[in-house]
């Protein structure tokens, strides 16, 4: 493995007015994780009910909640959501989707 140094700091951005920034270790909805995961891959309006896949996807020995993070919009819903998956450790964040919701609540 290569590691490349970074000496730069990174930018201090903010959240839009309404949007935070939470990690899955403060907050863990898997109900509005799936619908989040199934609007932001375009799969129809209505989630299905299957919040099994969810907690799946979190039951891997490796998974991290303190490196999933989602932005949490001012309605309470999900608009976007990322992580750093296990192959990804030594890579870095990835912004896995984002929802419509955060798309047009930015635009107004």
């Amino acid at each position: 493995m290569r590691v490349f140094p970074y000496h730069k700091p990174f930018p201090g951005v903010k959240p839009p007015q309404g949007f935070t920034a939470i990690s899955l270790a403060e907050e863990n909805d898997y109900g509005k994780i799936h619908a989040c995961l199934w609007k932001g891959f375009n799969h129809g309006d209505n989630p299905d009910d299957d919040r099994d896949s969810r907690m799946l996807m979190q039951s891997s020995p490796n998974f991290r909640k303190d490196l999933t993070t989602v932005i949490k919009a001012s309605n309470g819903d999900y608009a976007c959501y990322g992580g750093v998956p296990e192959f990804y450790y030594t890579v870095g964040f990835e912004t896995i989707c984002h929802r419509e919701l955060g798309k047009k609540e930015l635009q107004q």
